[in-house]
């Protein structure tokens, strides 16, 4: 704030110079251009809070983009008006947008959100979740690399090599609800939602590969079937429901293809199939790692 005043003084001295000594008054111009430059060069700098901007301020030319552009793009799709089951009564009052076709099921659930950064952890191991996109001790070699248009996070730029990770996870989560012989209910939340397919000839089915033991598994072997309900949550959108609305996704039925359904071993390669006849969870638990089941989807609904 002083200097900005300082430099405001400045050229109003400088401009009452006008009608005197020209000599004077282009060496007093050219002293408040200097200043002038001065406090830009800083104020820009001290601007620099993306690593797009670190770049420009460096003369490199880099434009960032929105790795999850694509991701929020929900229109044209039913608004719990289409011509899918309408799920639940509370539908009479309140409509949420939602998937209305079982490609787009598919397809909404292969999605991951994509988060980038720098690191230097020596423990950086890339994985199912977690990419690997390079390495790079400069700026300029940061810039270089293939994905740094999506990166906002400034380069530490410390004669250190850092890696350019991505972190992905599912954009939306899956919410199972079964129920016992008695039909007491169980409610079990899952964040990967990559299950979802439409093979070839149409049919639509969710394959979760792996399940820890517990209620959800029991009621789903010895029943059969299962609900569950696919969302996404937008929590910057205004609207609560409607086309562009917080919440998006559906509802589907499902029935289990024992056909494709098996515990996996303690040695986590060996598959022994699974009935909901003798199904034992206490067995299960003491002799097997897992649950590896498909279900075949047989109505999709919307939410609401």
């Amino acid at each position: 704030m002083k200097k900005t005043l300082l430099f405001s003084l400045l050229l109003i001295s400088t401009a009452g110079l006008a009608g005197c000594d020209s000599a004077a008054n282009s060496s007093a111009i050219a002293s408040v251009s200097e200043i002038a430059t001065s406090e830009v060069t800083s104020t820009a700098t001290l601007s620099a809070n993306t690593f797009e901007d670190q770049c420009i301020l460096a003369g490199i030319d880099l434009t960032y983009e929105d790795p999850n552009a694509a991701i929020t793009a929900t229109e044209d799709h039913s608004d719990g008006e289409g011509d899918i089951v309408t799920a639940g009564a509370s539908s009479s009052t309140g409509k949420y947008e939602s998937i209305n076709t079982y490609e787009e099921l598919a397809y909404r659930g292969s999605l991951r959100y994509a988060t980038y950064y720098w690191t230097n952890d020596v423990n950086f191991t890339a994985g199912y979740s977690l990419v690997d996109c390079g390495q790079a001790t400069t700026l300029a070699e940061a810039a270089n690399l293939e994905d740094a248009k999506y990166v906002t996070e400034m380069f530490p730029n410390d004669n250190t090599e850092y890696t350019l990770a991505c972190s992905m996870y599912s954009i939306g989560q899956t919410v199972f609800t079964t129920a016992d012989q008695e039909g007491n209910t169980n409610v079990a939340f899952f964040g990967a939602a990559a299950g979802f397919a439409v093979d070839e000839e149409g049919n639509p089915t969710l394959t979760v590969g792996w399940m820890g033991f517990g209620d959800s598994v029991k009621n789903i072997i010895t029943s059969g079937k299962t609900e569950v309900v696919y969302i996404e949550y937008f929590p910057e959108r205004i609207l609560k429901s409607g086309t562009n609305g917080r919440t998006y996704g559906c509802k589907v039925q499902c029935e289990v293809d024992f056909s494709k359904t098996n515990l996996i071993g303690m040695d986590y390669y060996t598959k022994t199939p699974v009935t909901g006849t003798d199904f034992d969870l206490t067995d299960a638990a003491s002799n097997y790692t897992a649950l590896s089941v498909t279900f075949n989807l047989t109505s999709l609904a919307n939410i609401g």
